[in-house]
């Protein structure tokens, strides 16, 4: 039948096809602009919508794509997305995604959203609601034949209704259901030179009963750290950028980084970690410009960065002038909303206009655990496993000693033996 009717059609006259092909497109074009200005128009009269797209709204896209998939769940709909569970941060990588059928539960590290296609749900408010999930392929600069990314659009359209506050609410009642279904952790970025920010690692939150510093130390932190994202209106009133700088300085194995990740535990900040070794002023705007705010945004071991010791014009590998590094912490156009802090060994050889006020507003030093911190690590450790007595584990250390000292020689301690009078000795 097909073939006979392929015959037919090729032995048609060419003026035949092409006349068929203009009156079928006219007639589509007219179907259109009578829809367009009759039952769309009225459509769109009777209803709202919002289009999320998962390069723009990356956070937003996440909420609403696990607040959709759960209110399908009960309907045992199989077609769904498996994406990794990347950040909330605003970039977006290309990674593949393909419509499968899954009879598991969750993993920890992805998340199921709904398949391409339309669903039709009901609002909260009990409104019908039409959610259509689709996947568009972006064409790349070089012509229709070069690849480019991606996008995935939720389109969510509520009929009956041009209350806008009813899309603003289901947002926020999508992003309340997904956060609180993620497992407790911190979302840590490293920047990858041209590449941009990575997708994103969930780290375990570091309470504040792991972190051993002197006395008063934490709290201070602590306090400063409240006060400043609790005071934003009080930075725009008096028109002082509103961002915060600090530095923990002292020597390695102290617990600078656990005090970061812990800080950033405990106000759910996600961080961001910057090696500026091989940036140049452009990249390093832009890192520190796209980033979701409020955060924590790392510079570690800043006195090994010849930009934050030397006002010498930088050269070779090294492309990133002082000039650049400061007008990024807090020149007229950098970023606000973002807590700094930079990290370091040797701080006397950093320049002072890195540590300056405005830049560090306030500079700890972690110094060498003393006795009360080993002995609150050791108290911590005991309670939980088997160990010998505290005079012989302090003996195992250092007499200047580290937490992370303290650590090497708990896990060292697994492997034990036990002398003459059956007291637990490390081996060393």
């Amino acid at each position: 039948m097909f073939s006979s009717l392929g015959h037919f059609v090729s032995s048609l006259p060419a003026w035949v096809v092409l006349a068929a092909g203009v009156i079928t497109g006219s007639i589509k074009s007219m179907w259109t602009q009578v829809y367009d200005h009759s039952i769309g128009w009225l459509g769109k009269k009777i209803s709202l919508s919002v289009i999320i797209e998962d390069t723009q709204h990356k956070e937003a896209y996440q909420w609403v794509s696990f607040w959709v998939e759960s209110r399908l769940r009960e309907r045992k709909i199989n077609s769904v997305v498996i994406r990794r569970n990347g950040s909330t941060k605003r970039h977006y990588r290309n990674t593949s995604a393909r419509v499968i059928t899954i009879h598991f539960e969750e993993p920890e590290d992805y998340s199921l959203m709904p398949g391409y296609g339309t669903y039709y749900i009901r609002h909260p408010t009990g409104l019908p609601m039409v959610v259509t999930h689709t996947c568009e392929k972006i064409q790349g600069d070089g012509g229709p034949t070069t690849r480019g990314p991606k996008v995935h659009n939720i389109e969510i359209k509520i009929w009956f209704s041009r209350d806008r506050n009813l899309l603003i609410s289901l947002i926020e009642d999508a992003r309340r259901e997904y956060l609180n279904s993620l497992t407790p952790t911190v979302t840590y970025y490293r920047y990858r030179s041209y590449n941009g920010w990575d997708e994103g690692e969930a780290l375990s939150k570091r309470p504040f009963e792991s972190i051993y510093l002197r006395e008063g130390l934490l709290d201070d932190v602590v306090s400063d750290m409240q006060t400043f994202l609790t005071s934003k209106h009080r930075y725009n009133f008096l028109n002082i950028p509103y961002r915060r700088g600090y530095l923990l300085e002292g020597p390695p194995g102290t617990g600078k980084s656990s005090l970061i990740l812990a800080l950033a535990s405990h106000f759910n900040l996600p961080t961001y970690a910057l090696s500026v070794a091989k940036m140049d002023g452009e990249n390093l705007e832009s890192a520190m410009t796209d980033c979701t705010t409020p955060c924590i945004m790392v510079f570690e071991d800043v006195d090994t960065l010849k930009v934050a010791v030397s006002r010498e014009q930088s050269s070779g590998i090294e492309r990133l002038t002082m000039s650049d590094f400061l007008n990024c912490i807090d020149g007229i156009g950098a970023s606000e909303g973002r807590i700094v802090f930079m990290t370091s060994n040797h701080p006397e050889v950093l320049d002072d206009a890195v540590v300056r006020a405005g830049r560090i507003d306030r500079s700890y030093h972690i110094g060498h655990a003393t006795d009360r911190e080993l002995k609150m690590f050791y108290d911590r450790l005991s309670s939980q496993y088997p160990v010998c007595g505290w005079p012989e584990f302090r003996r195992s250390l250092p007499d200047i000693a580290t937490i992370a000292d303290a650590q090497a020689v708990a896990f060292r301690g697994l492997d034990e033996v036990r002398d003459e009078q059956g007291c637990c000795q490390y081996r060393p």
